[in-house]
């Protein structure tokens, strides 16, 4: 069950029963460069991938190629589409996959399936029609204080058993930039001793003429230019499975292998980043332009900050009498929509708990 959850965090999606977290939708990938696959892609008669070899029949499941592809324009809005096909190799990984789970933002992105398709053994094919997809809320936003644009497309796989390969495309159309003309992003590849992946594909369509710098310390990329695009491709493989219990009573578990894109002090870093800002003074101004006229303090903020500190005698007594007021009398919820999830609303959300104005009374 540990190898099977672990995979849901990496390939962008969760099977139903998976607990996501807020930005587990933004498709957390983890890493290691250990081998290239020789597998030679999603041609329809070779849609189920390679044999799967002997050292991994014993997995919960594989993935034979996960292939991430972002095509970036100059305004920052894009497209992500994600392919991936993976051999179901135990029944609890059949019931795990049996419902998928896509996240996007829906205040400034669209998903949508284009294929659900599982491989029986015998050759043939099930298909899932795409449009038996249903829109649901974000786990996260039905388990959390949360208001939020954070979506899941939902789909029912048909037919899906044990031995069986389940293959799925689906696209995100990113219809907004969040900062207009700016786009990044980042991801992390599969990490050695959590889930076996034969084929692990990366790449970055981006307009030739605009400055994207580009961050893959431990991973190097094929650049090419066709056209007006440069593309960045990355592929790896991660062939260490997860490690085994050991002892009379299975209870004694080795150590997880090193994952290579971590610091010094074991944080995971990105095995691959992206960004057309130029610098964090660039970032700043952005969010300046947004942040500074929503924090200045209004008069009923005023009134009320000179109320809660009226007995404050020095400095840090008034910061104290703020900072009691604020943490017992402030009632929290989540608000994330669009931009809006970085900016000051003063209505509660922990990015602007400093601006007292909901009081709970109760």
């Amino acid at each position: 069950m540990r190898l099977i959850t672990q995979s849901t965090r990496l390939f962008g999606f969760q099977p139903q029963s998976f607990r996501s977290t807020l930005w587990g939708m933004r498709s957390i990938f983890l890493i290691c460069a250990l081998a290239l696959s020789t597998y030679s892609g999603f041609a329809p008669a070779q849609a189920a991938g390679p044999a799967v070899k002997d050292s991994f029949l014993n997995e919960s499941l594989v993935f034979n190629r996960s292939e991430t592809t972002y095509r970036m324009r100059a305004d920052g809005t894009g497209e992500r589409i994600n392919r991936v096909s993976m051999r179901i190799q135990s029944q609890g990984a059949a019931q795990q996959f049996g419902v998928l789970a896509v996240g996007y933002a829906s205040a400034n992105e669209t998903a949508h399936f284009t294929l659900v398709r599982v491989h029986k053994p015998d050759g043939s094919t099930v298909d899932t029609p795409p449009d038996t997809a249903m829109e649901m809320p974000a786990e996260v936003t039905r388990e959390a204080p949360l208001y939020s644009d954070l979506k899941q497309q939902h789909i029912a796989v048909r037919s899906l058993s044990v031995g069986d390969t389940l293959e799925y495309e689906v696209h995100i159309t990113i219809n907004k930039a969040e900062a207009p003309g700016q786009f990044w992003g980042a991801e992390h590849f599969a990490a050695p001793g959590t889930v076996v992946v034969l084929a692990e594909v990366v790449n970055l369509e981006v307009p030739k003429d605009k400055y994207v710098q580009v961050w893959s310390p431990n991973h190097k990329p094929t650049i090419t230019d066709k056209d007006s695009v440069r593309t960045y491709s990355w592929t790896v493989a991660q062939l260490l499975p997860s490690p085994k219990a050991t002892g009379a009573d299975q209870s004694t578990k080795p150590e997880d292998p090193k994952d290579p894109d971590e610091d010094a002090k074991g944080r995971k870093i990105p095995s691959i980043a992206w960004t057309t800002f130029k610098s964090w003074s660039e970032v700043g101004d952005w969010y300046r332009g947004m942040a500074l006229p929503r924090a200045q303090p209004n008069e009923e903020l005023r009134k009320r900050a000179g109320e809660i500190t009226r007995n404050a005698k020095t400095p840090e007594e008034q910061v104290r009498a703020i900072y009691e007021f604020v943490s017992t009398k402030i009632r929290y919820i989540g608000i994330d929509f669009g931009v809006g999830r970085y900016l000051i609303r003063r209505e509660g959300d922990s990015s602007d708990r400093g601006s007292p104005i909901d009081e709970d009374e109760s």
